[in-house]
């Protein structure tokens, strides 16, 4: 109980107070960059390193759960050079991240995460697909007034037209800019993936990236989720 009121009273004055997340981001940066480079040492012993990115208040057993803030396990700064050797990561997880920082912050994150993989391993992105919030928002769907009903009981100012489906998903929760799987393929081309598949919530071909979405599942949110996967190359 006083763990969870001590992290939503740091949600606030993270939110509220200037200066306050910076000087976290700092202090946690001490902490748990060490914490960080011990798991990541272990790992690479083990010879199984998956990073989680952006991981927050989510657990994924056998993986190094990361943010930038104290709610995750271990610091990591996901959008900078990671402390990571070259070719020494399996897999890359990360849930509704990308849409939190500037395009170019996405860039530098596939070059690193490009970087750190195997040859052969694999980088899952979750993410807000754009383009299946228009395409219901158009066609005022049945799934579209479901999703509208989620985000009012969910509370969420953006809630009570038809185009606050785009609304929330554009302007609520410190979203910087949104995809499709159009955008994203090129990306991730760009710095030199292949084998780039698009995947359903929770399915995957490989067995330690299936089933680990956490953040805002469902069967509403889920037709709203865009899943990619791309594969680092052998040569």
């Amino acid at each position: 109980m006083r763990k969870g009121i001590i992290y939503n009273l740091g949600r606030v004055l993270v939110q509220r107070v200037p200066g306050f997340r910076s000087l976290v981001i700092l202090l946690w940066r001490a902490i748990g960059s060490h914490k960080f480079r011990g798991a990541y040492q272990n790992a690479c012993a083990a010879g199984d390193v998956k990073l989680h990115i952006g991981a927050g208040t989510t657990r994924l057993d056998g993986w190094l759960n990361t943010d930038i803030l104290p709610n995750g396990e271990l610091f990591l700064d996901a959008t900078r050079h990671f402390p990571v050797q070259n070719n020494s990561v399996h897999y890359i997880f990360c849930e509704h991240f990308v849409e939190h920082v500037p395009r170019r912050a996405v860039i530098k994150f596939f070059k690193e995460s490009f970087r750190v993989l195997h040859p052969k391993g694999v980088l899952r992105i979750s993410t807000p697909d754009i383009e299946a919030h228009v395409r219901e928002y158009l066609n005022r769907s049945e799934r579209m007034h479901l999703l509208l009903k989620r985000n009012r009981q969910h509370g969420y100012f953006y809630s009570r037209y038809p185009v606050d489906i785009l609304n929330k998903t554009f302007y609520e929760d410190n979203h910087v800019c949104l995809y499709d799987a159009e955008a994203l393929e090129e990306m991730l081309h760009s710095v030199g993936f292949k084998d780039i598949i698009r995947f359903e919530v929770g399915e995957s071909r490989h067995a330690a990236l299936s089933g680990i979405e956490r953040h805002d599942v469902g069967p509403i949110t889920d037709k709203f989720m865009l899943v990619l996967e791309a594969k680092k190359p052998l040569a």
